[in-house]
């Protein structure tokens, strides 16, 4: 194998490392300087300026050498990146006590804080990263044999770098991570570094060279080219930005998804590169081609953004076909996003050997001529990063920003146009005729890019077949009203609104809080359970605002002060739309709200909590792990007073039980005391942790509960003591959880396994096991261990419970069996119907226990969806077997009767529609469609004083409604009472004027027509 393959084999391995490097520090860097964008942003920064600051002195010094001596430097360089790589993990650690110095008592940063969060990671990466980037330019010299081929080499070497940037990206999300950790992972880094100096080393042996003396300064580099790179690295960055912005709402903020746009991305530019480095010996004029392609640029990308604005949709009916196939799903992610990015990041990557040879004006200046390009696409790529990350896209936008980018292509564009010369300069126009184009081409609507197509895209869709309408239209005029929209660093927050008050909070598509029942329980519950545990607590820290709810019902309490911390600026503004239902908490005196990293802000916290709530984001989010692990538990035991209690948040649903485990094994690893209470069967839970052994006493907690039980009766069931009720959801003891948990990996930073497994089972059913497993749990003696002195009334009562919890069991078991195989699309699935009849005989027996009616509610809500698309296709029997079985005491029950009475009076069954719609009416007594039902139907059977009565009920609540009024008119003349009719007709054509029956009506009172 010649010499020079042998290179180009280590410079693609080195591109492999150092992606490696880059995922692994920046998650090191996250656990220290806390994982917010802005901290993340200042290493991802810190790290592209030691590659550019290592460009430019690598570029001199490649000058100076030839041959072997290129090689030799080469490989000390990939030795001194190894040995400076191995330290920094250890070096990012042992910084944390300077962060937490600096942390004032107030719980905000310190004065120097900020500028110590940038110049540690400078510190500790300069060195690394300014080897790393000292070595393009160095085998650029090296492969370089003359001066006419040095930007075909440059762009050859850039591109073999690339790809194994490619290869680092994918084999860290996908393999290296999430199956060794972060150590072994830059242990694998580093030893390949080392491998490849020793290669570089030896090689560099065989090979003739010298050391020369620095060649003459000669002049500048030429500017343009220069100030053409920064701009072209500014776009590059912020369209990278903006677009995995814009992607992820539609795939998920998942770590494979932020994976596969980073993947693509790095892929599109190397193989750019490498056409590029084919073209660019046959351009005859260099300066036209790259003004060409930087037009070529901002014309894709404006092509790609309508396309990007009607991602959710796409992508709602790809996942409603492959949601249960995880490969097949991640395979058409990728294919998306190379439809959006890979043709752009072509153009892209090919910049580089065009400018190259611009720049290249001499053999002794090849180094210095491919690190100046190099050098200063990097600082523009640092600007772009900082610029979209902090300012456009918070600000204005994903949308705003990717135009921002295709301007600086087309202003780059005809500045190169322009300097092509005169022949060339009609090409002008084209930039021009593209910026216009881009003004017309509208913003992304936050009711489409909301929608959370990567969780509920085949929700979406059948929602869509019910309404009749596409997709997209469906989307835009879907029942809630968007109340407020706002971008900040983490994405897209939205507020939306259904009903009178029912509000609901999401990010990046999925909701994270709401006004609804479940919601609300799981929101105030957060907030009671810990307290009502701790004897006296005084200072209480809640990790995530979402809707304010949690942080309200704490306030509620005679804390003295309630510290708040929230990682996304736009949320912290939208709690306010909650004020109704948080107690307008952050107008609250004793709570304090700090915008930023909750485990930061536990970290450097100088005061102890006698009580810390965390309620992060679901476990399959990409950042949201590292509130799940033992190092995280260990930093918040530590700032917990003596009796602290920990109160941490986890859902079973949409995760697999050894998931689910791994939380509680971890969990319970720091904590001895302590236990698992049930929100939700399947759905919600609630992990209490005690450094202490010793039981609540059973007497203080009643007391408690009996206090706060008037503001906590969501919370209970009726006919039971307030302190049993809430006792009653424990689901078993910290010791009993330790024990069944057994041996296994326990999630630490280092390997935080979950996030990685968790997106797999976001489209798979895994509920029955954990449902079955939890109830392996249960059992009497747990109580015992958390209240040590239960009299024996209370035992009595939850031993009744526990027996209710076995019938109610029994029901969801029904539930979460496997589909039979006739179940299908509007066939009949008997899961549905019997597991509520059953929940609802257990309910009728055992009396409303709280957790029962929240599932039966959620089982509710899922039938009647079912039974509606199973109406909407025309299949009545179905429908009607799924609607019936909705039981009277939920809140479907009323949309169902309305359902099942419009399914029977299309088969003239007119008696049955009829009891259907008082049903729905008794049931909700403000629906008017039940009371327009209800009049039909009687004027079906003739009953006319029942047929004005039901239509005057329906105007009473649709007062200026037309076709109501006519109704009553109607009514109104078959009783022979004219005088009435005809003012409902007058008023009908007042609303509307054109109203034919109206008018027709009050011709045949004034001729005293037929009735």
């Amino acid at each position: 194998m010649r010499m020079r393959t042998w290179v180009y084999l280590l410079f693609f391995a080195s591109g492999v490392t150092g992606l490696l490097y880059q995922i692994v520090w920046i998650r090191a860097a996250g656990t220290v300087l806390g994982n917010t964008t802005y901290a993340i942003g200042t290493v991802v920064g810190v790290y592209m300026g030691g590659m550019a600051l290592g460009a430019w002195s690598g570029g001199r010094a490649a000058d100076r050498r030839s041959g072997g001596a290129l090689l030799r430097l080469y490989g000390l360089l990939e030795g001194g990146v190894a040995l400076s790589a191995f330290l920094v993990p250890w070096l990012i650690g042992a910084t944390a006590p300077l962060f937490r110095a600096l942390w004032d008592g107030t719980g905000q940063p310190g004065v120097g804080y900020a500028a110590l969060r940038v110049a540690v990671p400078a510190l500790i990466l300069a060195v690394p990263t300014t080897l790393m980037g000292a070595t393009l330019p160095v085998l650029a010299r090296f492969f370089a044999g003359a001066v006419e081929g040095a930007p075909r080499e440059a762009g050859k070497a850039y591109a073999l770098n690339t790809f194994g940037g490619v290869v680092g990206t994918l084999a860290a999300g996908f393999w290296l991570v999430p199956a060794f950790g972060l150590r072994i992972t830059t242990l694998v880094a580093v030893l390949a570094n080392a491998a490849i100096a020793a290669a570089a080393l030896l090689l560099a042996r065989g090979a003739a060279g010298a050391t020369s003396p620095a060649p003459s300064a000669g002049g500048p580099l030429p500017r343009a080219v220069l100030w053409m790179s920064a701009a072209s690295g500014l776009a590059g960055l912020i369209y990278e930005v903006a677009w995995t912005r814009m992607i992820v709402l539609s795939l998920g903020s998942t770590v494979y998804s932020f994976t596969l746009v980073l993947a693509v991305f790095i892929f599109g530019l190397a193989a750019g590169s490498a056409l590029g480095a084919r073209w660019v010996g046959k351009s005859a004029a260099p300066e036209r081609a790259l003004g060409l392609i930087q037009l070529s640029i901002g014309a894709l990308a404006l092509i790609g953004l309508p396309f990007l604005g009607n991602l959710p949709v796409i992508f709602a009916s790809v996942m409603d076909a492959l949601r249960k196939d995880f490969g097949g799903l991640l395979l058409a992610q990728a294919g998306l996003i190379i439809a959006i990015i890979l043709p752009p990041t072509l153009l892209m990557g090919a910049v580089f050997p065009f400018a190259c040879r611009l720049a290249v004006s001499g053999e002794d200046k090849v180094g210095r001529s491919v690190a100046g390009v190099y050098t200063w696409n990097t600082l523009g790529s640092i600007v772009g990063t900082f610029v979209a990350t902090f300012l456009i896209v918070p600000l204005a936008g994903p949308g705003v920003a990717v135009k921002t980018a295709i301007a600086a292509n087309l202003a780059t564009a005809a500045g190169l146009l322009w300097a092509a010369g005169p022949a060339v300069r009609g090409l002008l126009a084209l930039p021009a005729v593209v910026a216009a184009i881009a003004l017309f081409v509208g913003d992304l609507k936050p009711e489409v890019m909301s929608a959370g197509a990567y969780l509920y895209g085949n929700q979406m869709v059948r929602e869509a077949r019910q309404t009749g309408l596409d997709l997209r239209t469906h989307l835009e005029k879907k029942k809630s009203r968007l109340v407020e929209s706002g971008w900040d660093a983490y994405g897209l927050v939205t507020v939306q609104k259904t009903g009178a008050n029912d509000f609901s909070l999401r990010i990046n598509g999925k909701v994270d809080a709401s006004t609804s029942g479940p919601d609300m329980v799981t929101q105030q519950w957060l907030a009671h359970l810990p307290l009502l545990h701790h004897p006296d607590p005084k200072r209480a820290l809640v990790i995530g605002l979402g809707a304010g709810i949690t942080a309200g019902t704490a306030a509620e309490y005679a804390l003295e002060r309630v510290d708040c911390v929230e990682i996304s600026p736009a949320v912290a503004r939208m709690a306010r739309h909650f004020a109704a239902v948080n107690g307008n908490c952050l107008e609250n005196p004793k709570v304090r709200l700090t915008v930023g990293d909750g485990r930061h802000l536990v970290r450097c916290a100088r005061q102890p909590y006698d009580v810390i709530i965390c309620e992060p984001s679901n476990l399959w989010l990409s950042g949201m792990a590292n509130l799940f692990t033992r190092d995280f538990f260990q930093e918040a035991a530590a700032k917990l007073a003596p009796g602290g209690v920990l109160c941490q948040w986890i859902h079973a649903y949409k995760l697999s039980e050894e998931d689910f485990r791994s939380v509680l094994r971890t969990f319970f690893s720091v904590f001895p005391g302590g236990g698992v209470w049930e929100v939700v069967p399947g759905g919600d839970y609630l992990l209490l942790g005690r450094l202490e052994r010793a039981p609540t006493s059973w007497a203080s907690f009643s007391r408690r509960m009996s206090a706060v039980a008037p503001q906590a009766s969501e919370l209970t069931d009726l006919f039971l003591p307030a302190a049993v009720s809430l006792a009653s959801t424990l689901v078993a003891d910290a010791e009993r959880v330790r024990a069944a948990c057994g041996a296994g990996d326990v999630l630490t930073d280092d390997h935080c396994r979950v996030e990685f497994t968790a997106p797999r089972s976001l489209h798979t059913e895994h509920r029955d096991r954990i449902l079955a497993w939890l109830d392996g749990l249960r059992g009497p003696g747990a109580e015992e261990k958390v209240y040590g002195d239960m009299d024996a009334a209370a035992k009595a009562a939850l031993a009744v419970r526990r027996a209710a919890r076995r019938d109610v069991g029994h029901a969801i078991g029904l539930y979460m069996r496997p589909p039979s195989s006739e179940a299908g699309p509007h066939r009949l699935d008997p899961r549905g119907p019997d597991s509520l009849r059953a929940l609802d005989e257990a309910i009728r027996k055992h009396g409303p226990d709280r957790s029962s009616r929240l599932f039966l509610e959620l089982h509710a809500q899922e039938v009647l969806a079912e039974g509606r698309a199973s109406a909407e296709a025309g299949h009545a029997d179905v429908a009607a077997a799924y609607l019936d079985a909705i039981p009277r005491i939920t809140g479907p029950y009323a949309d169902a009767r309305l359902v099942l009475g419009n399914i029977k009076m299309a088969k003239k069954d007119v008696e049955g529609a009829r009891a259907d719609y008082v049903a729905s009416l008794e049931a909700s007594p403000r629906s008017a469609r039940a009371a327009v039902g209800w009049a039909a139907a009687a004027q079906a059977l003739s009953r006319k004083e029942e047929t004005l009565e039901a239509w005057t009920k329906a105007l009473s609540l649709e007062p200026n409604h037309p076709g109501i009024l006519m109704g009553q008119a109607a009514a109104y003349y078959k009783l022979n009472r004219d005088e009435e009719a005809r003012a409902a007709c007058k008023k009908a054509l007042q609303l509307k004027p054109d109203d034919a029956a109206a008018k027709e009506l009050l011709k045949r009172i004034e001729i005293g027509g037929p009735r």
